[in-house]
């Protein structure tokens, strides 16, 4: 879609600026009702763990962004659950986080990577579980 100037999209004064407004928006409603859930989620230790049910939009690292921004004292995961997987977006402003969940990994079904303050994953929900309390534990020693 060609636009002539960022205006039509603000000004709304288009068809074309009306479409992309008017989805910015429905997106925007969803994002800003996850992040406010995800804001009052209580912290565990060193962890911002924050889950939700997949849409048809896929916001986990725009949360895990600005979730990582107000809590740049913790590593913040967001996961967005999605069939039998749950899909993750891992920040961190500090801590180097792949081998972390190269060791976190061991024998589950999933696998991730990325850079060393952001990664993305994927994990079996059946396994979900099992690699946070391993992640967790490896933050734990690292900390310590």
């Amino acid at each position: 879609m060609k636009l002539e100037s960022p205006a039509e999209i603000l000004e709304q004064n288009t068809p074309r600026g009306k479409f992309i407004y008017r989805h910015f928006t429905k997106i925007n409603r969803y994002y800003q009702k996850l992040r406010e859930e995800a804001l009052a989620t209580k912290p565990q230790g060193k962890l911002l763990i924050f889950t939700y049910p997949s849409s048809e939009h896929s916001l986990t690292s725009l949360l895990s962004n600005e979730l990582l921004y107000r809590h740049q004292d913790k590593v913040v995961i967001i996961g967005r659950v999605k069939d039998d997987e749950v899909i993750i977006s891992i920040r961190s402003t500090k801590l180097k986080i792949p081998p972390l969940l190269e060791k976190a990994f061991e024998g589950l079904d999933g696998g991730g990577g990325g850079h060393d303050l952001a990664c993305g994953a994927h994990i079996k929900t059946e396994d979900f579980s099992k690699f946070m309390e391993r992640f967790k534990e490896l933050v734990k020693e690292v900390n310590h």
